[in-house]
């Protein structure tokens, strides 16, 4: 019983000692880019996979309206990258911003980036990169001490 109760004790230690987030490895189109022709989508690749339903981007243009067409997609053969399509576009400035579940953790983080449409456009400043701190899902390690302490308990009889 002891081994037990000390083995969940680590289970919901370890989490937190050895957790990362989800960073973005890779922007499409690339953070601060001044672009000839609207892009169709935006596509981010981070360092660990992200849960589909827990992670999105929104695009919107200078005048705050969104210009994202439908919800953000994990990639189904890569779970690291998460896309949403856009619905056209003009000349001006964009924000690209995203908020992420990692799948591997359980970790929220968010952040964005900027980019420009055309050749009249003002040049991105430095907001071309901007990550808010992460924080720990609600459910990351507590989802995991449900499914693994029942399972040390088991083994100890």
């Amino acid at each position: 019983r002891e081994l037990s109760v000390v083995f969940a004790a680590l289970i919901c230690a370890v989490p937190t000692l050895v957790q990362a987030h989800a960073s973005p490895l890779e922007y499409t189109p690339t953070s601060g880019s001044r672009l000839a022709e609207p892009p169709s989508e935006i596509r981010i690749r981070f360092s660990e996979r992200v849960e589909t339903g827990a992670s999105r981007i929104v695009v919107k243009d200078e005048s705050g309206v969104a210009v994202h067409a439908g919800d953000a997609q994990v990639d189904p053969t890569d779970a690291h990258r998460l896309s949403v399509r856009l619905a056209g576009g003009r000349e001006g400035t964009y924000v690209a911003t995203w908020s992420v579940v990692s799948a591997d953790d359980g970790h929220f983080t968010k952040g964005g980036f900027a980019y420009s449409v055309g050749s009249s456009t003002a040049a991105v400043a430095d907001m071309t990169h901007f990550r808010a701190h992460g924080e720990q899902h609600p459910m990351g390690s507590v989802a995991r001490a449900h499914v693994l302490v029942p399972a040390a308990q088991v083994g100890n009889g």
